[in-house]
């Protein structure tokens, strides 16, 4: 298995401390059960999107509808961080977005890419060259904050490359995959353990702090 912890520096830490929310305990226990990802450089911890902005929720999903979820939360927090005004605030979902997708790549790499592989080899070369160059983006971020300049450029080039990356998946890839597999079952089997393991990838309490500053690396 692949090292999934690395690029993010030594001054980024992740806290399992849950935020007081007005989300759902199910949003919080299963979805995002991280609540905060805290920037000691910025002192400014990350958000997470609202729960009714996430369907299916407490319903048996399919390994490609987890995938596709972890999709739509990005997208969401993009939409949010165009929407936002308040520069603290921009920067709170800036760090979401990084941390999701840490989180999303680890998984997959984790659980969908080595099924998909024994079918489309190909496909999955090139997936992890996506990811790849996603993350060189968003380690960029790492040093700066939203009021330098060019953040918002990186930002911005990172998501047309993670939604590029997303829809060539939604509309080519998983078709192919289900197609392959033929099993709803198995699907739905895969789901679960894509589940498992993203709250797994998100709740590393155990791990140092050395540990803890890898979360980016494949």
């Amino acid at each position: 298995m692949k090292s999934f912890f690395s690029l993010i520096k030594p001054n980024y830490q992740i806290s399992s401390t849950l935020a007081k929310p007005s989300y759902s305990s199910y949003f919080l226990n299963k979805r995002f059960y991280v609540a905060n990802a805290v920037s000691t450089d910025h002192g400014i911890k990350a958000t997470y999107p609202y729960p009714n902005q996430i369907t299916n929720i407490g319903k048996n999903r399919n390994l490609i509808e987890e995938a596709i979820r972890d999709h739509r939360v990005i997208k969401d927090l993009w939409g949010r961080y165009q929407k936002e005004a308040n520069r603290n605030e921009r920067q709170k979902i800036a760090n979401t977005i990084i941390y999701e997708f840490a989180v999303h790549t680890a998984t997959e790499d984790i659980v969908l890419y080595p099924v998909l592989e024994k079918y489309y080899p190909n496909i999955v070369k090139h997936n992890h060259a996506d990811h790849h160059h996603i993350k060189e983006a968003l380690h960029k971020l790492f040093s700066m904050k939203i009021s330098d300049h060019g953040y918002d450029d990186i930002l911005a080039k990172a998501i047309k490359e993670f939604e590029e990356h997303a829809a060539r998946e939604e509309c080519d890839h998983f078709p192919k995959l289900k197609e392959a597999i033929g099993n709803d079952k198995q699907l739905i089997k895969l789901g679960e353990e894509f589940e498992k393991i993203r709250s797994k990838v998100s709740t590393q309490s155990h791990l140092t702090t050395h540990d803890k500053v890898r979360i980016l690396r494949i």
